[in-house]
C-alpha cells in the first residue's frame, strides 16, 4: 500500500493521475474528521502519501480501499455498525467490535479468563448474592438464608470473606451484610450518645503520634495483588 514519493507533480498533473490533497480525504470516504488527525491515522496504518508541492496528496483509490477495510468508517447520520462479537448487540466503536469487547480483547487483562457473571452456581449465581422475600442473603455453597452471610461463611464453611468474593466472582460493592442489619449498625452507631462516647475518647494527637515511618512505606492490599500478578 505504500505510494511513491513524487516531488515534481503538479496539483493538475496529480489529479489526473488519481491523487487528492489531504482536506480532501474526509469528503471522499464520507465521513466528517479532522483532515490532519485522519492524515496521522492512515499514516500509522501504512498508507503513504506523494509530496505536491508543498502539500500531502494521497492516492485515491488506496484511501477508498483502506476505508473500506475500516468498519469504524460510516457516513454520518448513517446507522452504526453493529459488534462483531456473537450476541452482542451494542454499536462497534474500534476493529468491529463495541467498547466492552475491544478492552476485553486488547486491553492490559486480555489473556485472562472471561468473567462468569450471571452463570448459575449452587444457590445463585457467580457475580452477585441472591435476597429473599425477608431481606435474607442466600449462600452460594448451602442455599441458607441469613442475615450475615460474611458470619454465616465464616462458621458454617470456614472461608473468609475474601476468599467467597473469590470463588463466586463477588465485587467489593456488593454487601454480605443484609440491608436491614446495616441500617440498623448505622443507625445505632450515629446515636446522640455513642457520638458523644467517641468525642470523649477521640485523640487525634495520639494517633498522629503512633504513625512510623513503617505506616507510610507499607503496602496497600491493592498494591501487593498488583506486584503479585506483574511478572519478575
Amino acid at each position: 500500500m505504500r505510494q511513491d514519493v513524487d516531488g515534481t507533480m503538479s496539483a493538475v498533473e496529480a489529479r489526473k493521475r488519481g491523487y487528492l490533497p489531504t482536506a480532501d480525504v474526509p469528503a471522499l470516504i464520507g465521513i466528517e474528521r479532522d483532515p490532519r488527525e485522519l492524515g496521522k491515522t492512515m499514516r500509522r496504518e501504512g498508507l503513504r502519501p506523494v509530496r505536491v508541492g508543498h502539500a500531502y496528496w494521497w492516492s485515491e483509490s488506496a484511501v477508498v480501499e483502506w476505508a473500506s477495510r475500516r468498519r469504524w468508517i460510516r457516513a454520518q447520520g448513517s446507522a452504526p455498525v453493529t459488534c462483531s462479537e456473537p450476541g452482542c448487540e451494542r454499536a462497534a466503536v474500534s476493529h468491529g467490535l463495541c467498547l466492552k469487547h475491544y478492552r476485553r480483547a486488547r486491553g492490559k487483562y486480555a489473556d485472562a479468563p472471561a468473567p462468569r457473571d450471571g452463570q448459575p452456581i449452587g444457590a445463585g449465581v457467580y457475580g452477585s448474592v441472591t435476597v429473599d422475600e425477608e431481606g435474607r442473603l442466600i449462600c452460594h455453597e448451602c442455599g441458607q438464608a441469613c442475615l450475615s452471610l460474611a458470619a454465616h461463611i465464616t462458621r458454617a464453611h470456614g472461608m473468609s470473606t475474601a476468599e467467597y468474593r473469590e470463588v463466586y466472582e463477588l465485587p467489593r460493592a456488593v454487601k454480605l451484610v443484609a440491608a436491614s442489619v446495616r441500617e440498623r449498625t448505622g443507625a445505632r452507631a450515629a446515636s446522640p450518645e455513642n457520638l458523644a462516647r467517641l468525642a470523649r475518647v477521640r485523640d487525634p494527637q495520639a494517633a498522629a503520634a503512633a504513625r512510623t515511618s513503617d505506616t507510610f512505606s507499607a503496602l496497600s492490599r491493592a498494591q501487593r495483588q498488583r506486584r503479585a500478578r506483574s511478572p519478575e
